[in-house]
């Protein structure tokens, strides 16, 4: 929305060019949202183990070629930290204060970080229930808050649309397919 990517089918490499395997394998942004990358969970002996992320995710090789099939992977969303830091030239903690944490009041959240120092952007985020709930609420009002226009409604609409190899994942949303009232948002 802000114009920080052009679009989600941009490389990575576009921004995170250290990432040897990730320039080599054509990953996108998409394939990253999506959890499409190639990069299949590692558990308590991936990223979540590290002390230093940053240098652990500029590491990583995709278990399999991009965009043939959905593996959830903390990497991933980390590695989509370190392309808007790299995008913006802020910290992960910066951006997401500026865009999403002030504009909907959420002042008692914030990331956490690892022992380098690096921000953590795939969970941990240090939040309360309120702060939580504003995020959903954001969703529920298609992207406006206390009638102010926070997230495009075509980005809350493409964020929620199922992926190709996982009907029940979109941008980085687990989405709801068997309730009564599936993605409401």
């Amino acid at each position: 929305d802000r114009g920080t990517f052009k679009s989600v089918d941009d490389p990575i490499c576009d921004y995170l060019p250290d990432w040897e395997a990730g320039c080599q394998n054509n990953i996108t942004l998409k394939d990253l949202l999506t959890m499409s990358a190639g990069l299949f969970r590692k558990g308590p002996r991936g990223i979540l183990s590290k002390t230093d992320m940053d240098a652990y995710a500029l590491q990583i090789e995709p278990d399999t070629v991009p965009g043939i099939k959905f593996s959830y992977s903390n990497e991933s969303v980390h590695l989509l930290g370190m392309a808007i830091e790299a995008a913006t030239g802020k910290s992960a903690q910066d951006v997401f204060q500026e865009v999403l944490f002030t504009p909907l009041g959420m002042d008692s959240t914030h990331l956490v970080t690892d022992d380098a120092g690096n921000y953590v952007t795939y969970g941990g985020a240090q939040t309360t229930v309120r702060d939580a709930a504003a995020v959903g609420q954001l969703l529920l009002n298609k992207g406006t808050w206390s009638g102010k226009r926070i997230v495009s409604e075509d980005w809350i609409n493409a964020s929620i649309q199922p992926g190709t190899y996982a009907p029940y994942y979109g941008y980085l949303w687990w989405l709801d397919t068997r309730s009564e009232h599936p993605n409401v948002a």
